[in-house]
């Protein structure tokens, strides 16, 4: 797989160092992977013979400012199986902007250790699906597909310190649970039989 991006946006994108010293650089790419549940927003570049060396912005489980390569990218999705693609639908803005979008209220509990059993670590390879994506919809108190009276009791357990449970769905239809501890000193993930 090869990472393309257009030839128009290629020229307008910094040079590394050139704009990540500012307050508010412009991010000029998004390359996004549904499967992986990781973005990556790219600020500056040096471009190579064979390779580019990006600085940018990654949400995954954490989000962070680094470098990263496209090599790896490519080889992380040949790896995975998977895609990892431009959107060519994103317009270049202000990092600020950017964090705003993807942090939205931002966490609302810690995790703490994560552990999954083994039945959903199968579903979720099944489904090429990453539990990224459900535990941060979780931390940040979007319950998923719980009745009203389940993220009722959520909020109530949230402003108490007590346990947390969040309902989702994968793509061939398999319940997910994921429950953080009311210590918040482990979340797990599971199916509902192995509860």
């Amino acid at each position: 797989m090869d990472i393309r991006i257009p030839e128009e946006l290629r020229a307008t994108i910094p040079q590394l160092g050139e704009a990540s010293g500012g307050t508010d650089p412009m991010v000029w790419v998004k390359l996004s992977s549904e499967a992986l549940g990781t973005t990556w927003y790219i600020i500056e570049v040096q471009w190579l013979a064979i390779d580019a060396i990006f600085y940018g912005y990654i949400v995954g489980w954490d989000d962070e400012l680094t470098y990263f390569n496209r090599s790896d990218l490519e080889l992380l999705a040949a790896q995975e199986n998977t895609a990892i693609e431009y959107d060519p639908v994103f317009t270049p803005c202000r990092l600020s902007e950017v964090m705003r979008r993807e942090r939205g209220e931002g966490p609302k509990f810690p995790l703490g250790q994560i552990v999954a059993t083994p039945g959903v670590a199968e579903a979720l390879a099944q489904n090429r699906q990453s539990p990224t994506i459900f535990l941060r919809r979780h931390r940040r108190g979007d319950w998923g597909e719980l009745d009203h009276k389940d993220r009722a009791e959520n909020e109530f357990s949230l402003s108490r310190g007590l346990r947390l449970l969040s309902a989702y769905t994968l793509k061939d239809s398999t319940c997910i649970w994921i429950i953080t501890e009311a210590d918040r000193s482990v979340t797990t993930i599971l199916l509902p039989e192995e509860y």
